[in-house]
């Protein structure tokens, strides 16, 4: 029998991007990681695209894997492939189609984390728009499973009863990815329209419901409505960004930014070299307050693919852009990193590098991206709580705390989480890293079922039930996904505390740090929370 040994904190990956302030400028604050799995990189560049770089490491070893976290992994691969091209030479196109339709029903319906009844027309567009992106890049596409989401996208487009500003928001969406396929769709198109006209007058223009029809129209050839829809949006484009942040149903102002960027240079080429400066710098600034999530990252790249494909491009020689790391050895000395090639200059910098230094020496804006993945030496020493709380403790079957068990002997772990904001946080992810030297046990009978109220039959019919949860767990979960070092528990966060317990058990002796709980919210970043570390157990012989 083999032992893994890795430190108590999970591997992360942790992105920097911005715009340079000037002809120089220093990043300092670098995270201190284990050699180990290391990887620090830095990119430079005169064109936006470099942000792509950052936004794709993001996405590559983002840990979570929902339905709309998976289309956006792949949604970044594509970029490498021009429309056009020929065969596309990302792979991995089958096994995505695998997955999602495994999650998919007879109705085109797609579930956050399996098959379900309930209606996600966001996850469904989103995946369709993946396909469509996947076949224009060379793909070959099942056309069964296409048909199947488009029979789903003709359903939601003319569904009569959605009349919210979200659900008129999604119909647009499917209007336009069934016109990207060639389908007419003016009968839809006229029908939401008049829809949000009665239900919402005018203020629905500002949203990406109007850059979604402009666009369809668009392909249609009807210019004249395209151009007037086009006009409140494009309105918006040279408007500072807000400072107010909002997150609702998979939209932010940096999805709303980027959809605006990838149609407006998809669908009006004429009029991609005459967006406002201040739209590119509203989505600088909110990459670089790390206010993106995977939908946001996805989109963007994809946003910036299409924009640097059709503005004119600076051809830069020489060594004009450059990159230096500072690094804490004996001599304290400046080494030059970066290698140029094709306007972008980049390199890997060592662990000891205390300081970056980048350098522009010439006359344009320039945009970095600097990405650190790996395992940080140092461990929190205190809880944090920004929005949530959590709490973790290891106990007996009594209930009471444990140091020291015996060979095989079960352990508890109980956590515990609760919002401390005025509402609700959906879509929580909390990742439990178990000690080094025991395993999640999976119970027999999978039949305990967390308390989720009073739900009516077609709720009750989706619910998840986790194979590794034993009472008295009470908090209402999403899914539950058992890794050989951890256990991750995605669920809705009350402003009641709420709990989940399942066991472990010591597959050898010996003395382990107990890890702590680290919880957040997957689609904001500034909500996320850490138990306080609770010091080490101790595993001995059995008697």
């Amino acid at each position: 029998a083999t032992i893994s040994v890795r430190p108590a904190m999970p591997a992360r990956t942790q992105t920097l991007m911005s715009r340079m302030s000037g002809d120089s400028e220093t990043i300092a604050s670098l995270r201190k990681l284990y050699d180990a799995h290391a990887v620090n990189t830095a990119y430079l560049s005169y064109s936006p695209l470099v942000l792509t770089n950052g936004l794709t490491e993001y996405l590559k070893n983002y840990p979570h894997l929902c339905s709309e976290q998976l289309v956006s992994q792949a949604m970044a691969s594509l970029v490498k492939n021009t429309p056009g091209a020929g065969k596309l030479k990302d792979t991995k196109v089958p096994e995505v189609i695998a997955l999602l339709r495994s999650r998919t029903n007879s109705r085109g319906v797609i579930g956050m984390w399996y098959a379900t009844d309930h209606d996600h027309p966001f996850l469904s567009n989103y995946a369709a728009q993946y396909l469509i992106e996947a076949k224009d890049r060379g793909a070959n596409i099942p056309e069964d499973y296409l048909k199947i989401l488009n029979r789903y996208l003709r359903e939601n487009a003319d569904d009569t009863h959605s009349r919210s500003l979200e659900g008129l928001r999604q119909r647009a969406f499917s209007a336009y990815l069934l016109t990207r396929q060639g389908e007419i769709t003016t009968n839809a198109l006229a029908q939401i329209q008049q829809t949000l006209q009665s239900a919402l007058g005018d203020t629905w223009h500002s949203d990406p419901t109007a850059i979604y029809l402009a666009a369809t129209y668009k392909m249609l050839k009807m210019d004249r409505e395209a151009d007037m829809l086009l006009k409140s949006a494009w309105s918006q484009l040279g408007k500072p960004a807000s400072e107010v942040w909002w997150s609702r149903q998979y939209y932010d102002p940096l999805v709303v930014s980027a959809q605006a960027f990838y149609l407006i240079s998809k669908h009006f080429p004429e009029k991609a070299d005459l967006i406002p400066p201040q739209a590119l710098e509203n989505m600088v600034m909110m990459l670089r307050q790390n206010r993106y999530t995977t939908t946001s990252a996805a989109m963007s790249i994809l946003a910036l693919d299409h924009y640097g494909a059709r503005v004119k491009r600076t051809n830069v020689a020489g060594e004009a852009l450059s990159i230096d790391a500072l690094v804490s050895d004996a001599k304290e000395e400046v080494k030059r990193i970066s290698k140029f090639n094709q306007s972008v200059a980049f390199g890997d910098f060592p662990l000891n590098t205390e300081k970056l230094i980048l350098k522009n020496s010439g006359t344009d804006t320039a945009w970095y991206a600097i990405t650190q993945t790996g395992f940080d030496k140092t461990m929190p020493a205190l809880a944090t709580k920004n929005g949530l709380e959590v709490d973790k403790m290891l106990t007996d079957d009594a209930g009471r705390p444990v140091r020291s068990v015996r060979l095989g002997q079960t352990v508890n772990v109980v956590l515990r989480i609760r919002a401390n904001t005025k509402e609700d946080i959906d879509n929580v992810a909390m990742v439990d890293l178990i000690p080094g030297g025991f395993e999640i046990v999976f119970q027999k009978t999978n039949t305990h079922n967390t308390d989720q109220g009073n739900e009516e039959s077609d709720e009750a019919y989706d619910r998840f039930v986790s194979p590794i949860a034993v009472a008295p767990s009470d908090w209402r979960i999403d899914f539950t996904d058992a890794r050989e070092d951890r256990a991750i528990i995605y669920g809705t966060a009350t402003r009641s505390l709420q709990t989940f317990v399942y066991q472990i058990k010591p597959t050898n002796v010996g003395t382990y740090t107990i890890p702590p709980a680290f919880a957040e919210a997957m689609y904001d970043k500034e909500i996320q929370a850490m138990s306080v570390p609770t010091g080490v157990i101790t595993v001995t012989p059995p008697e």
